[in-house]
């Protein structure tokens, strides 16, 4: 009689990533923010748009609601409060130099919403799970830990005194935006996936710099 053996092989049971609630808030952020981004673009000079993110006005021109979403699947948030300054946060933060640092460069009301959304989700994450703000929030980790701290008044005070300072992240980069935009424009989903994987890049490039 022959002997049988039998192989047992593990099965692995799929998991949901921890952060792929966060990702797709940030996605549905990221889509409200290209839609008020196509907006500023369009009320600019066209001295303020020489360079860098409102560069291509004609692009900006085609975002309407389907090319936004489907820009906002970028998986990095497009909005940047000196996210990977935690020296800057440090100050911002401190009640006592609060007054001192207001009144900064203002750019745009209009992403106080999103921001403000992103924020609190950041600070939920942070008192939790801060290593995930880094992707795709593009917290740096020191920054991750003060947010933490804060209270959501805290976070507010923040955003009454510097949130106009917020800025499309990347401002100057040209290619990345052109590239984003033109995938969203068209139906071609391999330049989407190559917009998104650019994103990535770039974020990783940001944190192999030395942190503040």
């Amino acid at each position: 009689m022959r002997n049988e053996k039998t192989t047992h092989r593990s099965v692995l049971t799929p998991s949901r990533w921890a952060g792929s609630g966060m990702l797709e808030t940030v996605q549905r952020l990221n889509a409200r923010c290209v839609a008020l981004l196509a907006q500023a673009a369009l009320e600019r000079s066209a001295a303020q748009r020489s360079a860098g993110v409102y560069a291509s006005r004609e692009l900006w021109i085609r975002m309407d609601e389907p090319a936004c979403r489907r820009a906002g699947t970028c998986p990095v948030f497009l909005l940047d409060l000196n996210f990977h300054d935690t020296a800057w946060w440090m100050t911002a933060s401190d009640p006592a130099q609060q007054a001192a640092t207001a009144g900064g460069p203002l750019a745009d009301k209009r992403f106080a919403e999103p921001l403000r959304e992103a924020l609190m989700e950041a600070w939920s994450t942070a008192r939790s799970m801060p290593q995930l703000l880094a992707f795709p929030f593009g917290i740096a980790p020191g920054t991750a830990a003060l947010i933490g701290k804060l209270s959501p008044a805290g976070l507010d005070r923040i955003l009454a005194l510097h949130g106009e300072g917020a800025r499309p992240r990347w401002p100057q980069n040209r290619t990345f935006w052109d590239m984003l935009l033109t995938a969203a424009v068209s139906s071609d989903d391999d330049s989407l996936q190559r917009a998104r994987l650019y994103s990535l890049q770039l974020l990783g490039g940001e944190f192999l710099k030395p942190l503040h």
